[in-house]
């Protein structure tokens, strides 16, 4: 298994420009199999491109902590 800090994936997704708070859940599903969910709280010009996220993400994270669902 791998060692997943959630603050760190929290502390990355604040640094998008669009996104003014992060948090960030590890979940399991109905197969006991974990997940990461993160949850973004927009900038006061609204809305974020969830894609521009992910990718940011994925630049700075390996893949493992790369949330599946923002």
């Amino acid at each position: 298994g791998f060692r997943i800090e959630l603050g760190e994936i929290k502390s990355v997704l604040c640094r998008h420009d669009a996104v003014a708070d992060a948090v960030v859940l590890a979940k399991n599903d109905s197969n006991e199999q974990k997940y990461l969910i993160g949850y973004v709280v927009p900038h006061k010009s609204g809305a974020i491109d969830v894609g521009s996220v992910k990718e940011f993400i994925r630049k700075k994270l390996p893949e493992y902590m790369t949330p599946s669902i923002i």
